[in-house]
């Protein structure tokens, strides 16, 4: 499916209250690394008017924790982070945390950065 700005895979997208948007049959955990998990189907009869993450919750939790177990094998399968880079990124992360309990929106303006940072430096750490 094609957005504004190019393709969209959000799952929550697809929840059939947009305009030429369909109601998606399946949710799944892919990867830019190639892998993708097993599809989990939703049942929009039992869905019905409830948004997705409600009334799909049970299929996007198990599509989350495919996830989250293909991420843990390629943490411990690839070269780990220096501990200087670690240890920033957790003090980074403490930070935002103290900086949203604060001013919520200077702890979203924080994030949106990190967000850009990130695709920065990972798109250049690709090509290499």
């Amino acid at each position: 499916m094609a957005g504004g700005g190019g393709p969209v895979s959000q799952w929550s997208v697809y929840d059939g209250h947009w305009p030429h948007v369909p109601e998606a049959a399946v949710v799944r955990a892919v990867c830019s690394c190639g892998w993708a998990g097993p599809e989990h189907c939703l049942n929009w009869e039992v869905i019905g008017d409830l948004d997705l993450a409600e009334g799909g919750g049970e299929q996007v939790d198990a599509s989350e924790r495919d996830w989250d177990g293909h991420t843990a094998q390629v943490e411990t399968a690839t070269v780990p982070l220096p501990e200087t880079v670690t240890l920033l990124l957790e003090l980074l992360e403490e930070e935002i945390d103290k900086l949203t309990k604060t001013s919520p929106v200077a702890g979203v303006r924080a994030a949106r950065r990190l967000e850009v940072v990130a695709e920065l430096v990972g798109y250049w750490a690709g090509l290499c």
